[in-house]
């Protein structure tokens, strides 16, 4: 809890999808969210199952087994965020967590990087307007405490090759493209009724690179 559990008046958690609490001191507090807390009184109850698993994680996470994966995840995310350092890629957030967001900022750049990464193999979530600012996208990569050193450098090579590419791609069509005058006349931009639009950049890119070729 870094440090500061007793010190706040509440305490929320869930596990993964399914299941989830608030621990609090505060007996009238409780009451409230008993009484008037909607997810509280429109949610089903669990199955026994998910209570067994739920359960079984947090006896993990309070035994030595547990201590030993937060310090192995801790060392696979510091050599993540030295990694995309050294390549001149930008990781978001001081804390080290699982969960490292890598900023692209750039919605093109983006789509096209991550149509490059998931053929690369690289599992790694695009997050985008509007669930974040049009100058705040980012790509959320996951560490496990199971992640060796080999696939960590795997990742941090797959990101830069990617981004790198997209980047490239995208201002590559940005110089290109020139705006077409128009004209009054919808004809102009139609062929037999069929308006055209440019091709995506990683439609034009994702035939030539030499990560995406299969052996």
């Amino acid at each position: 809890m870094h440090g500061i559990l007793g010190q706040v008046d509440s305490v929320v958690g869930a596990f993964a999808t399914t299941g989830g609490f608030l621990a609090t001191p505060s007996a009238s507090a409780r009451e409230y969210v008993r009484m008037f807390g909607g997810p509280q009184t429109f949610s089903s109850a669990i199955t026994p199952v998910q209570s067994a698993v739920a359960l079984s994680a947090l006896r993990i996470v309070t035994s030595p087994e547990g201590a030993q994966r937060r310090a192995a995840v801790a060392a696979v995310v510091t050599r993540l965020r030295t990694g995309l350092t050294a390549r001149g890629l930008e990781f978001m957030g001081d804390v080290v967590c699982p969960v490292v967001p890598v900023l692209i900022g750039d919605t093109p750049t983006d789509r096209t990087a991550s149509g490059l990464i998931a053929h690369a193999g690289l599992i790694a979530h695009l997050v985008e307007q509007p669930a974040v600012a049009s100058d705040a996208s980012h790509f959320r990569l996951q560490a496990m405490a199971d992640h060796g050193d080999h696939d960590v450098d795997t990742a941090i090579d797959i990101l830069d090759t990617c981004i790198r590419s997209a980047r490239q791609a995208t201002a590559s069509t940005r110089l290109t493209h020139t705006p077409r005058r128009r004209t009054g006349n919808s004809s102009a931009l139609r062929t037999h009724g069929v308006r055209h639009r440019p091709a995506h950049p990683y439609e034009a890119t994702v035939a030539h690179l030499p990560l995406l070729t299969e052996s």
